[in-house]
């Protein structure tokens, strides 16, 4: 029996946050940061962006 594994999310992938597309720029543990248009978000949980380390 195969399980599927839930995406990785990676630096440099786009994803959609809170209706706006983001870059993602640092991943350290299970937090995450973000930027959009020269802005930086402050760091999330990656289970906000629906996926795992």
């Amino acid at each position: 029996m195969s399980t599927a594994r839930p995406p990785a999310l990676q630096v440099g992938e786009r994803i959609r946050f809170a209706g706006v597309m983001q870059t993602v720029v640092g991943l350290s543990g299970t937090l995450a940061q973000s930027r959009s248009s020269g802005q930086t978000a402050p760091p999330m949980s990656r289970h906000v962006f629906g996926v795992m380390a």
